[in-house]
């Protein structure tokens, strides 16, 4: 049997090639339907395998100049599609003449045994096929105009869809490029910081031995000792974010930690914010590193105090023991699981944040 395979992807191409010729056939292949007609006007071929979707001609119009021709209207025609799969495209394809309208993908072997019982059904059906009668110009161009205007438009939102995502992952790239950047800065000048750190802490504390322990001098020095520890402490954690070293993870137990937190809040903060204190929590035990966990909360703390440093207010600051479900997690805690787990909560009366403040909230080093 003479087969003409009209597909213009060299891939899907081959395959219906090799699947037809394994069971016997003879292939002639076209790229377009412009091709494929002139192949079939000079090898009338017993079957014809057209891709819809093709440049020049597409198999729409290909079935309908395959039909109208005396020679080939009898022969046998079978859409085999990718792109052109729903109901309008079907029930034109139909109208057109032709015998099957089939989905890719389908696995070789089924293909031909599909083909094959098409082929059976034709030949029971009309042992001679008469030429069919073809839609008037006006029904085809006004179908054909639906079917490819609906078509368009799917492409249109695929490619919409797909322009979002290209954006929202540019974002992202152009994000973690910067955040990059902000690191090996950050690993440089936490390097360099260092380097200028080591000599005080060594000369404060050799200097405070020779003191008298209850001395003024000695007193100072020692705040100056505590304030180069503090210093130290925040460059681990600039190498901890520039990813040159690991952040060292121990168990922690919130509730002193917040009430030291609370302790320099009540210090430090003017008489027109009132603190309010929800410390509850059993079961206060974390796995994590006590200096990030009091930077966050004394971070926390400042960013409420500035947002009602002016009319005043109320921060509330509570600690308690949760149960989350797998509803209560957010798309960014795709890490966390359901279970029990000690919540921080920090809450004030200020002005609130805006939708593009709300989305630099994580950025590491970001300040209002």
């Amino acid at each position: 049997m003479l087969v003409l395979v009209a597909e213009d992807n060299a891939n899907d191409r081959k395959i219906l090639r090799l699947s037809l010729e394994k069971h016997g056939n003879r292939v002639i292949e076209a790229v377009d339907g412009e091709e494929a007609l002139a192949l079939a006007m000079e090898n009338v071929p017993d079957l014809i395998v057209s891709d819809a979707l093709m440049p020049r001609l597409d198999g729409f119009e290909l079935l309908r100049a395959v039909k109208k021709n005396k020679r080939l209207a009898a022969v046998p025609f079978v859409f085999y599609s990718a792109v052109y799969t729903g109901k309008k495209e079907e029930d034109l394809a139909l109208s057109l003449g032709a015998d099957a309208f089939l989905i890719k993908p389908i696995e070789p072997e089924r293909l031909w045994e599909q083909l094959q019982k098409i082929l059976l059904r034709i030949t029971l059906e009309t042992p001679e096929r008469p030429v069919g009668l073809m839609p008037e110009e006006e029904d085809f161009l006004r179908k054909y105009s639906q079917v490819v205007a609906t078509k368009l438009e799917e492409k249109v939102r695929e490619l919409e869809r797909a322009k979002a995502k290209i954006e929202a992952d540019a974002i992202r790239l152009r994000q973690a490029q910067r955040l990059e950047a902000i690191g090996t800065l950050a690993g440089g000048i936490a390097h360099d910081f260092n380097n200028l750190l080591f000599p005080i802490l060594a000369y404060t504390e050799m200097v405070m031995e020779q003191l008298p322990p209850t001395s003024r001098a000695h007193q100072d020095l020692d705040e100056v000792y505590k304030a180069a520890q503090r210093a130290r402490e925040l460059v681990g954690q600039i190498l901890s974010f520039s990813r040159e070293t690991e952040l060292e993870r121990t168990p922690v137990s919130l509730k002193p930690l917040v009430k030291e937190c609370l302790k320099f809040l009540h210090a430090s903060l003017p008489g027109n914010i009132r603190i309010i204190q929800n410390l509850e929590a059993q079961n206060d035990l974390i796995l994590g590193d006590p200096t990030q966990v009091h930077q966050v909360l004394m971070n926390l703390a400042t960013n409420a105090y500035q947002a009602m440093a002016a009319q005043g207010g109320e921060l509330r600051i509570a600690l308690r023991n949760v149960e989350l479900g797998k509803t209560d997690f957010g798309p960014g805690a795709k890490k966390l699981e359901p279970g029990s787990y000690v919540q921080v909560a920090v809450k004030d009366t200020g002005c609130g944040m805006d939708q593009s403040l709300l989305e630099k909230i994580f950025d590491p080093y970001f300040t209002t």
